[in-house]
């Protein structure tokens, strides 16, 4: 498959963003609602998704379709497309010194840890 082919773009920023944020195959695709046979076709570059199934991908992730499909380096979510609560919790973050913030992101990941 060529590098600059979009379903490989696709599969390669798919699978960083997983390994990225140690999310396991098997749970992201029971998360967004595929069968992990899916997940697999997506991750190897043999099938896209459809668009919902994309849109539910970068809203897990949070990042935009731009940087999934190749279209933009920035991994990151628009801010503007953020849900009220989603940027209250970040106002009040970057209110907080270094540590508190360094903190605080701990207390996040033992939460979402536990979750799961």
């Amino acid at each position: 498959m060529l590098k600059d082919n979009p379903l490989h773009i696709f599969s390669e920023r798919l699978s960083s963003l997983l390994e990225e944020n140690n999310i396991k195959k098997a749970d992201f695709a029971n998360e967004i609602g595929i069968s992990p046979t899916t997940l697999s076709g997506y991750l190897s570059g043999k099938h896209c998704p459809d668009f919902e199934t994309l849109m539910t991908i970068c809203k897990k992730l949070g990042t935009h379709p731009d940087y999934l499909l190749g279209m933009s380096t920035n991994k990151l979510q628009d801010p503007s497309t953020f849900s009220s609560q989603e940027n209250e919790l970040l106002k009040y973050y970057k209110q907080l010194s270094e540590n508190q913030q360094y903190f605080a992101l701990g207390e996040v990941k033992m939460l979402f840890k536990k979750g799961k």
